[in-house]
């Protein structure tokens, strides 16, 4: 069975079957060893557990993931209106997609692909209540399938914080359906009878990249360190130079 830390935000949503999706049935369970809550956006360190009776899992499941989510149904309180709502799946929307469609496309427009991390999943589930069409810097328009949901954060924006009403896991459920999955690693695409393995909103699902020797965060950061960091993402621009077909994307 899974294992989830009792602090973890997603104790309500086991990342098993999404795991299990991503890596295979040889997965047999996980355990959360840190949850970060930002913002807009919750992620987690998670430690992966095989089936011991398959060696072959070893080379294929790694020990440990990053996985991030950006669920809507964690944001109906939080957020004033839909505009409010809206960009912050927004934001989720476009880091998934560098992952999924762009990221591949640069690595062959010579990005290292060792400056960025494995990634084993990018997908997002944002319609029918943002078209995977429309711009994040459109208007805030709720279409029509989408009217529980405007009624809702129209009711809750009435309210004062304090007075917003709880929102269950089956109201949740019943103001964001249905929904349609953008993913990285789905091979039919149309496939309607897929389970929905995740709510509306967005997941990446990354190597995770060792804190104690390749990833920190301090403040200040010293003068060779600064050039390292605008030296990567002077590449990264540079890679998009002139590059049409993915530009217009």
């Amino acid at each position: 069975g899974s294992c989830a830390s009792d602090n973890t935000a997603t104790a309500d949503l086991p990342l098993l079957p999404l795991l299990q999706d991503t890596f295979g049935s040889s997965l047999q369970s996980y355990q959360i060893q840190t949850t970060i809550v930002q913002a807009n956006a919750k992620g987690f360190i998670v430690n992966l557990q095989t089936k011991s009776d398959d060696p072959t899992t070893a080379t294929t499941i790694p020990s440990q993931v990053f996985v991030k989510q950006v669920l809507a149904q964690d944001y109906l309180l939080t957020k004033k209106d839909w505009s409010d709502l809206r960009r912050t799946l927004c934001y989720a929307r476009t880091e998934t997609r560098f992952y999924r469609d762009f990221l591949p496309l640069l690595s062959q427009s010579g990005v290292q692909a060792a400056s960025f991390p494995v990634t084993y999943r990018a997908s997002d589930q944002l319609e029918p209540w943002i078209p995977r069409d429309e711009l994040a810097n459109a208007p805030a328009v709720l279409h029509k399938q989408c009217e529980p949901l405007a009624e809702f954060l129209q009711q809750q924006q009435r309210k004062s914080t304090t007075q917003r009403d709880e929102v269950t896991a089956p109201q949740a459920a019943s103001l964001l359906a249905p929904a349609t999955t953008n993913d990285s690693n789905d091979d039919d695409k149309n496939n309607k009878d897929k389970p929905q393995l995740v709510p509306p909103g967005a997941v990446i699902v990354l190597q995770a990249i060792d804190t104690q020797t390749e990833y920190y965060q301090t403040s200040p950061i010293s003068l060779p360190e600064c050039r390292r960091c605008l030296a990567a993402a002077a590449q990264l621009h540079a890679a998009a130079w002139q590059q049409e077909t993915l530009l217009k994307k």
